[in-house]
């Protein structure tokens, strides 16, 4: 696994331009929106970035190749899903002392502010990293892009519909809920995420150890 690691690492870092330029990008967006802004922005991007790895992996038959080396299936599953989560937390790191940095310029220091988003982020890109790396290994990089977007587009679809029936005092009610049980969310979320992400893992291990190429 440490050499599929090295691989996938020196694949990122031939992309430190476009990481850069995306840096800068949300430092810019940071200065002149909500300071938090970044965090969401880096991680989100650091984790399409991380997944564009199997894509590498996949270019003229790559798989074939590399699993006739010692790398069994399940141990090239593992490595992508602890690649794209640990890249992911670097980012969240970034992200967080960069909007960190701004509010200090700003003088609007709000950590608490700075730790939920941190965390709601983390938990929201680990559910979308969970649904990617599976649609990746399991159809590949065309079909999953469709997968993709039909996925998260019929869950903003929902979202929208649901929008045009909850009341302005419903919202109200839910925004109290989740204010006065900020503590227990903040528990429960990464746990949640963290379970659906660990099934992800054994529903795309499964199938690897099946799949032909």
């Amino acid at each position: 696994m440490k050499g599929l690691l090295i691989k996938d690492i020196l694949i990122m870092r031939n992309q430190k331009s476009t990481s850069l330029l995306i840096v800068l990008m949300g430092v810019m967006m940071s200065i002149y929106m909500q300071s938090s802004a970044v965090i969401g922005y880096l991680m989100m991007i650091g984790g399409m970035l991380s997944l564009s790895t199997i894509s590498y992996d996949e270019h003229e038959n790559g798989l074939r190749y590399l699993f006739s080396l010692p790398v069994t299936r399940k141990e090239y599953v593992k490595e992508k899903y602890l690649f794209c989560i640990a890249w992911v937390i670097i980012c969240m790191i970034c992200g967080s002392l960069v909007c960190y940095l701004i509010m200090v310029f700003k003088k609007q220091v709000d950590t608490t502010e700075l730790f939920a988003t941190a965390l709601t982020m983390f938990c929201v890109i680990l559910v979308i990293l969970a649904v990617s790396i599976y649609a990746r290994i399991r159809y590949g990089s065309e079909k999953s892009r469709i997968i993709i977007y039909i996925f998260f587009g019929g869950i903003s679809l929902i979202g929208f519909v649901l929008s045009k029936f909850i009341s302005a005092e419903e919202v109200m009610a839910i925004e109290r809920f989740v204010s006065t049980n900020a503590v227990t969310l903040m528990v429960i979320l990464p746990i949640a995420a963290a379970i659906i992400y660990l099934i992800s893992y054994l529903v795309s291990a499964r199938y690897m150890e099946k799949k032909e190429f």
